[in-house]
C-alpha cells in the first residue's frame, strides 16, 4: 500500500507535516524499504523536478542505500548514498531551498552538512552502523 500525501506541501510546515515525521521515524526505526515509500509519497507530492522534491529524493536514495546495505548488496549500497550526498549537496547548496522553514545549512529540520558527512562516512565500509535523520525541532 502506497503512502499518500494529500496535495502540495511547503518546507517551511515541516513540523506539522505527519508524512515526513512518520518518514523519518520510519527511517530511523530501520524501516528502510517502508521510508522509500513514505518519502517517495512526499516527493511526488513536491512536483518531483521542483527544489523541494530532489530534496526529497536524496532521501529516497538514502532507504535505497540502507535497505541495500542490509540485503548484502554494498556496491548498490555505496551508489545510491553516493546519488543521496549528491542531491544532499545540491539542496544545501540551492538557494531555491532558502525559505522561512530552512536555511543553505538546515532543510526540513535536517543539517544537511552533518547528514552528508554520516552518509559518506557510514558507506565507506560495509560495516558500518546504519545512520539516523536528526531532526533539529529548535531550528526555525
Amino acid at each position: 500500500m502506497k503512502a499518500e500525501v494529500p496535495g502540495p506541501w511547503r518546507l517551511e510546515d515541516w513540523r506539522d507535516l505527519d508524512e515526513w515525521l512518520w518518514a523519518v521515524d520510519l527511517f530511523n526505526q530501520g524501516y528502510w524499504w517502508e521510508s522509500h515509500e513514505a518519502l517517495e509519497a512526499l516527493w511526488h507530492a513536491a512536483g518531483r523536478t521542483r527544489a523541494r522534491a530532489r530534496f526529497v529524493q536524496s532521501l529516497v536514495h538514502l532507504s535505497a542505500a540502507c535497505l541495500n546495505r542490509r540485503r548484502g548488496h554494498p556496491e548498490a549500497a555505496r551508489r545510491q548514498a553516493a546519488r543521496a550526498a549528491r542531491g544532499l549537496r545540491a539542496a544545501r547548496d540551492a538557494a531555491a531551498l532558502t525559505t522561512p522553514g530552512s536555511s543553505a545549512s538546515v532543510v526540513m529540520g535536517i543539517d544537511l552538512a552533518r547528514l552528508i558527512q554520516d552518509v559518506e562516512q557510514s558507506f565507506v565500509s560495509d560495516g558500518a552502523q546504519p545512520i539516523r535523520i536528526e531532526l533539529d525541532c529548535e531550528t526555525p
